[in-house]
């Protein structure tokens, strides 16, 4: 009886922790940080009006990308790499999903689970398989940015060549 309230109060408790592990795209580095604390290392910018942190809490470690000073890529990961359940991706799902519904879609990868968020630019994947497996939250918008960045880098190299 006492290895069955251990679990059960085991099980709560990681999901009151996924509850509230959601930083929300569209809000501001203040919000995030009095949600999850500050960086633990130091937001990084890249230009083009995007920066990166990296937060750590209950055992998750989020990645949040700004896009102007506000969330548009959130990446979740355990920090003991272990998967997440379909019931842990669908709370985090909710908690993300603006009030709104997630519909599956099919992902360009054949190795990842998609989703789009009823009504918005939000999409979020997850690896089918993957040592490293992490939910990611996104809006398109940042998605375009972050393709806009990496090829204006990737020229910037080749010109230096």
């Amino acid at each position: 009886m006492l290895t069955l309230t251990r679990t059960c109060l085991g099980i709560l408790a990681f999901f009151s922790c996924v509850a509230s592990l959601h930083a929300r795209i569209g809000e501001d580095a203040a919000s995030i940080a009095g949600r999850y604390g500050e960086p633990t290392s130091a937001v990084q910018s890249f230009g083009n009006g995007l920066s990166q942190a990296e937060y750590s809490y209950n055992d998750f470690t989020i990645t949040v990308v700004y896009l102007n000073g506000r969330s548009s890529y959130e990446r979740y990961r355990k920090q003991n790499l272990k998967d997440f359940s379909d019931q842990e991706i669908q709370l985090l799902l909710k908690a993300n999903g603006q009030g709104r519904g997630w519909v599956d879609t099919k992902a360009v990868d054949p190795n990842m689970r998609a989703w789009s968020c009823s009504g918005t630019d939000i999409f979020a994947t997850y690896p089918k398989f993957s040592l490293v497996p992490a939910l990611l939250v996104a809006s398109e918008r940042c998605r375009q940015r972050m393709i806009e960045q990496q090829n204006k880098q990737d020229q910037d190299k080749l010109e230096r060549f």
